[in-house]
């Protein structure tokens, strides 16, 4: 590989780890939050996260994609330090506006939320998490435009210490619950933007440029509506859930959610932070679209085999982790990951609107899914509560991946072949199919599951599935998973 490669692999490794314990906080919160809290509960807890995460993405601005287009864009430091300085005094002007409107309808929004305003204490208490997280984030994107890896990881890890320590304190030993989740959310972003803050301001000091806001507001407002039909897309499910079943079925489907998300952030994400500046690699080597397809079956193994995996186990694990009343989460847990696959594959295969500047395809794909699920949620919810909410949200993830893929391939073949996807995708679904039929004794369920994995990565060398080129590239990814990054050799000229 040449030398910018081999970096942006590293740095990418880097920050996949500083991620990941980013992430692992809700992980190992879970077995905590799911024996010292019930699923109704929990479904407050996600109600209320939602509802902040919803007037971070408006009031936020999505200014952190601005920064890292306009911090390098500039060569001098001085400018580069006044698009983050710029971005952070935006941002905490923004959202404190939307502190105090959260504030002054904390009754209203309960009452939407919830159905009733006794919850407009907590709705207005977890609101203050707004800046603060917001804040954060923005420091965290600085470190990555900034390219400082290790910082990131590091702080990253405090992070982690913190929200673990006091969810431990407030939930486990004061038995707070709803509000031990908040005092635990609000105490460890405090801490963490009191030691960002002074972290950022040291090296970049504090500097408002107006003509920097301009350039940062022009390039960030239309982001806001593609987030904000995104945000209605994957977040809505838990809104309708709460209005036609209730707030336990919005704790046992965002239970199972999780699960699902784990294949996103595990399986795609440290692809996916390569794969968004390799591809242009790849469109300049000699023959792209074997380049394409190659990484495409490959990639789509690691999906699938990732998915079939948190599904299978997925059981298992909420028997160990969990008290018996989110056991059912299971249930929701195969059409998430299913859902998440085609989510990945939408990443994937969207070379297509980028060459060609139709990226707004992206912005009416997420309202039309977001309409198809919403129909879904309506629907079913009703009859089939979690799992209905469930089977809607694949249908609109696949719903989103045919109008991508359509239009990307119009504008651009990629050269990929669905025949040995298809495939194993098959093997996989009749590998879950059997997964069902286990022993009722947890021991000999995880040993029953175990070797039916084992049987999917062996019907997988043994039926012509691959060829054996391929078949050897399967080998080495199983016994190493970044040997992916080998496919790109081709692809930039070493």
């Amino acid at each position: 590989m040449k030398r910018e490669t081999q970096t942006l692999v590293r740095h990418t490794a880097i920050y996949t780890v500083g991620t990941l314990l980013r992430n692992v906080a809700s992980i190992v919160m879970l077995p905590i939050y799911t024996r010292h809290l019930n699923p109704s509960d929990y479904g407050v807890i996600e109600l209320l996260s939602t509802t902040v995460d919803l007037f971070a993405v408006v009031f936020g601005l999505r200014v952190g994609e601005a920064i890292f287009r306009y911090h390098a864009s500039y060569s001098e430091t001085k400018d580069k330090n006044e698009v983050i300085s710029t971005a952070l005094i935006m941002v905490a002007g923004l959202t404190l506006c939307g502190l105090l409107l959260l504030m002054g309808f904390g009754r209203d929004l309960s009452l939407l939320v919830f159905g009733s305003t006794k919850r407009a204490g907590e709705m207005r208490l977890y609101g203050i998490t707004l800046p603060l997280s917001a804040l954060v984030e923005l420091a965290f994107i600085s470190l990555r435009a900034e390219q400082r890896p290790w910082s990131f990881v590091a702080l990253s890890t405090l992070r982690l210490v913190l929200q673990l320590s006091f969810n431990i304190y407030f939930v486990v030993i004061e038995h707070l619950r709803v509000t031990g989740v908040i005092y635990s959310a609000l105490l460890s972003g405090t801490i963490m933007f009191i030691v960002l803050a002074g972290y950022t301001m040291s090296r970049i000091g504090l500097r408002f440029s107006g003509s920097k806001a301009r350039e940062l507001a022009a390039f960030s407002w239309p982001l806001v509506l593609s987030a904000v039909a995104t945000f209605f897309f994957t977040s809505s499910d838990r809104y309708f859930l709460r209005h036609f079943a209730n707030i336990s079925e919005v704790g046992i489907y965002s239970l199972g959610y999780r699960f699902g998300y784990m294949l996103l952030a595990v399986g795609w994400a440290p692809f996916g932070a390569i794969w968004d500046s390799q591809r242009y690699v790849v469109l300049k080597s000699t023959d792209p679209q074997a380049v394409f397809n190659k990484t495409f079956v490959v990639v789509s193994v690691m999906l699938i085999f990732g998915a079939l995996g948190i599904a299978v186990f997925a059981q298992d694990v909420l028997r160990v982790m969990s008290n018996y009343r989110f056991w059912d989460a299971y249930q929701v847990v195969p059409m998430i990951v299913t859902a998440y696959v085609f989510q990945a594959w939408t990443s994937f295969s969207n070379v297509g609107l980028l060459l060609h500047n139709k990226t707004m395809h992206g912005f009416y794909s997420t309202i039309a899914a977001a309409m198809v699920a919403a129909l879904g949620y309506m629907i079913l919810i009703p009859r089939f509560g979690a799992i209905g909410a469930a089977v809607a949200t694949l249908i609109g993830f696949a719903a989103r991946f045919a109008w991508i893929y359509s239009v990307s391939q119009s504008s651009y073949d990629m050269g990929l072949r669905w025949g040995k996807v298809v495939k194993i995708s098959g093997l996989a679904m009749a590998i879950y199919l059997l997964s069902l039929f286990v022993p009722k004794y947890l021991a000999w369920a995880i040993t029953v599951h175990a070797m039916e994995m084992l049987l999917f990565v062996g019907l997988l060398l043994v039926l012509p599935v691959f060829d054996p080129e391929e078949r050897a590239r399967v080998v080495a990814l199983i016994r190493n998973p970044r040997a992916v990054m080998a496919i790109f050799s081709g692809a930039d000229g070493s």
